[in-house]
């Protein structure tokens, strides 16, 4: 990572590092972030070279998120930990090590007589159509979150039948750098008739493929979403894996191939 404040002299690029890692350089803000083909972000310095110091105040809130520790309350430290640094609590009786902030959302592709579920969300600027869905509490398994989520939103009460796909980001952006994983299911409706919650939601409705199709304002991942729900008529996805003993563990869901 190179501040844009302070450009690498022409004759120090160590080009032939570059070219070896297959850097591609994404400029944010008055960052500049190094892709290594692992996929690791890592820090760059004066001539260049992979440094996993960070270069700016701006930079280091990339791995900076906090000052004390959330567990016992220790003043965090930073050390290098798994090729990076990292936040990591002094006190060797809690030995807390921060990787970062991270959450997980939920979609629902939710069917009901051949019709998908769609809500509309509003902001003080625009509006929008999509799927369903919402984050997953830290103590809720992921298939209890997503059903939860659609009752919420739509007054609809539905099943899962399997999962669809996901999508992940990185934690890129430097005032919030927290990954995330968005999983997208395909539900059954069981009872109930939409209606928006006019808290996340201020409409709701079945809708048929075509007509979503022709709605300006549907989201570019809800389409994705309900492609995948349409090849999965014929190539299923993911099904919650029967309780096995030796694998499941408390708390734990299972999602395999739909044998």
């Amino acid at each position: 990572m190179q501040c844009i404040g302070e450009p690498l002299p022409e004759e120090a690029r160590c080009r032939h590092r570059l070219e070896q890692v297959k850097a591609e350089a994404v400029r944010d803000h008055h960052h500049q972030m190094i892709r290594r083909p692992d996929a690791r972000l890592q820090f760059t310095r004066g001539c260049g070279r992979l440094d996993p110091r960070p270069a700016c105040e701006g930079c280091r809130r990339i791995i900076r998120g906090m000052k004390f520790c959330p567990r016992c309350g220790s003043p965090l430290i930073e050390r290098p930990e798994g090729g990076r640094l990292r936040q990591m609590c002094p006190t060797a009786e809690c030995a807390y090590v921060h990787y970062g902030e991270h959450s997980i959302g939920t979609g629902a592709v939710v069917f009901r007589e051949g019709r998908i579920l769609l809500i509309e969300r509003r902001t003080a600027t625009r509006s929008w159509w999509q799927i369903p869905g919402g984050f997953v509490e830290v103590d809720e398994p992921i298939d209890v979150a997503i059903e939860r989520e659609v009752l919420e939103e739509t007054g609809v009460t539905a099943r899962i039948n399997e999962v669809l796909g996901f999508r992940h980001a990185p934690g890129l952006q430097p005032d919030r750098p927290v990954s995330n994983i968005y999983v997208v299911f395909r539900l059954e409706a069981v009872s109930g008739e939409p209606r928006a919650d006019m808290d996340e939601s201020f409409d709701a409705g079945f809708y048929t493929h075509e007509e979503i199709a022709a709605m300006p304002t549907v989201s570019s991942m809800s389409h994705w979403a309900i492609e995948q729900a349409m090849l999965a008529q014929t190539n299923p996805g993911l099904i919650v894996e029967p309780h096995r003993e030796g694998l499941h563990r408390p708390g734990h869901t299972i999602y395999g191939l739909n044998r």
